[in-house]
């Protein structure tokens, strides 16, 4: 494993290529020979049919499935994908990236929306002026407090805070920015009908419209809806009948990447697998539409049966499942245990797996992906015996054009002055008459 050194631009307007632009087309010839040839079984499909049939799973989620000539193995297809929150430049830019090397390859570009993932915010962070003069960050809300659902679960508490964002952001700015776009962007947020105040799904119907308006057409899939299609439900089944060999391989890679990163941490990058009484952590996480609280997914094998559980809790389902086995029976008894609301879903490593591995010639990454998918490239060579195909890493840094402002500069070493004095000198701020022991 070799750690790549990536750090986000400091200077507006620059982009971080890792590695350069001008290598994604050969990056995409040599990772698309090797997939189309790869024919590991994978529960009873080659994998190299497996993508075939994921890429059609695809096309008919994104409403394209008249344009079955997309899935062949003969288009290019150009990957990324993010949380389904309001973007900042060094996200969008990949989307950009994604449809200009897919439009000069004559192939096909994608973003998988993981709305899987927990939010970070329920509201936005708005630069500003003080009454006297100073620069400030506020934060402005659209719903007046943040769940731990994930955001295909995730429903507006507030509606009426939720429909007029806009207004707040704009008076909050104060004219600061110039043509904010705010102004274009939240009508199109509120205009999603078909998305009734799920946030995750109005901000990325009102971003694929947005792009669209400006020339980019990419197609665009929610990993929820992904989740409950047969190849991937074939592809999650190989990893849970495979449990334990694929958490002793985490663990193993997730070992040498601490070590090669200098982590001393045991949750970071992720935490390890673990096992308990026989039940075996998977990379997969559970939970039900009536209590959307995420939990590890743990299997049990018990001879031609997989149990299944949610940690912490009594077993929720038994699979007709063993590592030898064609999964089609597997998979009906997950596709009915999806009907009812049950949810089985990617953590990060395994969702870019799946997308790298049957969806995509090329992946584009940003810098915590990249870092994440450094412990991915060793699993997939472990697991899969398949040399990992290359990614490509993106970042660009783009500031609000805001006037600079005297004081700003002596005002940060100030700041940095006190920190150091916190640092080796904490007795001089213990206020007096405390007992600093």
């Amino acid at each position: 494993m070799s750690p790549r050194r990536l750090r986000a631009p400091a200077v507006d307007g620059e982009l971080l290529a890792d590695p350069s632009l001008d290598q994604a087309p050969s990056l995409l010839r040599v990772n698309a020979a090797r997939l189309h040839a790869w024919d590991t079984m994978i529960q009873g499909v080659p994998a190299c049919e497996l993508r075939r049939q994921a890429r059609a799973a695809v096309l008919a989620a994104a409403g394209l499935a008249d344009q079955s000539a997309l899935g062949s193995d003969q288009t290019p297809w150009v990957v990324t994908g993010h949380q389904p929150e309001l973007f900042h430049p060094g996200v969008w830019v990949k989307n950009f990236a994604v449809g200009s090397i897919a439009r000069r390859a004559g192939g096909f570009g994608l973003h998988i929306i993981v709305d899987n993932d927990l939010p970070k915010a329920a509201a936005l962070r708005v630069p500003s002026l003080s009454p006297d003069g100073r620069l400030q960050l506020l934060s402005v809300p659209f719903d007046r407090a943040l769940p731990e659902t994930p955001y295909e679960d995730w429903t507006i508490a507030d509606q009426a805070l939720f429909r007029n964002f806009d207004s707040r952001v704009l008076k909050t700015l104060g004219g600061l920015v110039a043509q904010p776009i705010i102004g274009s962007f939240w009508p199109r947020v509120l205009n999603q009908v078909s998305a009734p105040f799920r946030p995750g799904r109005r901000f990325s119907a009102a971003r694929h419209e947005l792009e669209q308006s400006w020339g980019l057409n990419l197609a665009q899939v929610f990993l929820s809806d992904l989740c409950e299609t047969p190849p991937f439900l074939r592809f999650a089944t190989h990893l849970l009948a495979h449990a334990d060999p694929f958490r002793r391989i985490h663990n193993a890679a997730l070992d040498h990447h601490r070590r090669a990163n200098h982590i001393r941490s045991r949750n970071h990058p992720v935490p390890d697998l673990a096992t308990q009484d026989g039940w075996i952590e998977t990379p997969f996480w559970t939970w039900t539409a009536a209590n959307p609280r995420r939990r590890p997914l743990f299997v049990r094998p018990e001879g031609s049966k997989l149990h299944l559980q949610a940690s912490a809790q009594p077993p929720f389902a038994t699979l007709d499942l063993h590592p030898d086995s064609n999964a089609t029976q597997a998979i009906a008894q997950l596709t009915d245990l999806a009907q009812s609301g049950r949810r089985i879903r990617t953590r990060a490593l395994t969702t870019t797996m799946f997308a790298r591995l049957f969806l995509g010639d090329l992946f584009i990454h940003g810098i915590g992906g990249a870092k994440y998918d450094e412990l991915g490239d060793v699993i997939i060579a472990e697991f899969f015996e398949l040399p990992p195909p290359a990614f490509l890493v993106l970042s660009q840094t783009l500031w609000l054009g805001l006037d600079d402002f005297p004081g700003a500069d002596s005002a940060l070493a100030k700041i940095q002055a006190e920190l150091r004095d916190l640092t080796f000198n904490p007795d001089r701020h213990i206020p007096h008459g405390v007992d600093p022991n």
